[in-house]
């Protein structure tokens, strides 16, 4: 979208739910570990590269939703969500290789879904959609029909921060 060539490296990090009960400590850990682990395998030949790590989380009332462990798990979140407002939180952060410079930022937003039927979630399981998304649910698939309204960044919601992640951009290739 934004026109910066990039290359995919799938950090070996695994996430760790146990390790904070606060949300905003949690994801951010986990974009930070993320990308630590991605940059120790980088060779010094990249010094010139920056790494961006990003992990999201859903917040509903006091339980932090990451991704489901199988269909039940999902069952179960998006029972949780039908009719209330949570939050998607995600992590970016950002590393410099040419002086290991870090930059990081926790982006947030309000998402309110409809009621959802039991045959509705019977329906969207089905899809296996929800596989590998926090929340269970993909805003920008078959789950937008159960986001009612969105307060926030909207692409947050589907992934990344576009703004937030264009503002750590230019901040870590001018300083």
């Amino acid at each position: 979208m934004l026109g910066i060539p990039f290359t995919v490296k799938v950090s070996k990090y695994t996430e760790d739910h146990s390790l904070s009960n606060i949300p905003e400590e949690l994801v951010l850990l986990h974009a930070v570990n993320k990308a630590t682990e991605v940059a120790g395998r980088m060779s010094k030949t990249s010094e010139n590269h920056l790494i961006l790590s990003a992990d999201t989380l859903v917040v509903c009332g006091k339980e932090i939703l990451g991704k489901p462990t199988d269909r039940k798990d999902a069952r179960r979140m998006l029972r949780m969500l039908s009719g209330k407002t949570h939050t998607v939180m995600t992590a970016l952060h950002m590393i410099r290789m040419m002086d290991g410079k870090h930059i990081s930022h926790v982006e947030k937003t309000a998402v309110e879904f409809d009621t959802i039927s039991e045959s509705e979630i019977e329906s969207y399981l089905y899809t296996n959609e929800w596989t590998d998304k926090a929340g269970a649910y993909a805003a920008q698939g078959k789950g937008a029909v159960f986001i009612k309204k969105i307060e926030g960044d909207f692409f947050n919601v589907v992934g990344m921060p576009v703004r937030a992640f264009l503002k750590m951009y230019r901040e870590i290739i001018l300083s």
